[in-house]
């Protein structure tokens, strides 16, 4: 009767061993994924940007030129894959939309903090007497997924941030 008690002792201690194991080969599986994060997309600037800009149906916004994209982004449109802008109609209004393909991941950093720095300008400009303007950028979406960002500021952004979704 006791080599049957050892035997058990022995099979649960093995049990526990590929259980241990097991797990920890399932945590290491996710930190891989969640650190890898979404790959690129494959989606062609076009398509997005056409998708994107067909839900666009604000009277306050217009396409905006490279150089609106230095003057209130800081940012260089030559040194990104491809963009989009779109830039208020009067300095009444807080739509914006900026649409980025990235070169490299890498510059995924700078251009949400450009982004970031557009919206606390705007915030602190609207903050005094525009509270309509107010809420829209609390309202707004900053959207990286994979080599695009997304930033919309507008009446309805999370049926735009949608659309850009789902055209990637």
């Amino acid at each position: 009767m006791r080599g049957g008690y050892k035997k058990q002792i022995r099979i649960k201690g093995r049990i526990y061993f590929v259980i241990r194991y097991a797990l920890l080969l399932a945590l290491v599986i996710a930190v891989i994924v969640f650190v890898s994060g979404k790959g690129d997309s494959k989606a062609e600037f076009e398509d997005v940007a056409q998708a994107v800009s067909r839900y666009l149906t604000s009277d306050q916004m217009e396409k905006g030129s490279d150089r609106y994209l230095k003057k209130i982004y800081g940012l260089n449109a030559s040194d990104y894959e491809d963009v989009l802008i779109y830039v208020p109609t009067t300095n009444m209004s807080a739509q914006e939309m900026l649409l980025i393909k990235l070169a490299s991941r890498d510059q995924s950093e700078a251009v949400e903090a450009a982004i970031q720095e557009r919206i606390d300008s705007q915030y602190n400009i609207y903050e005094g007497y525009a509270p309509e303007q107010v809420d829209m950028l609390d309202r707004a979406i900053v959207d990286p997924q994979g080599n695009y960002i997304l930033y919309i500021s507008c009446d309805d952004p999370i049926k735009i941030d949608e659309v850009f979704r789902n055209s990637l």
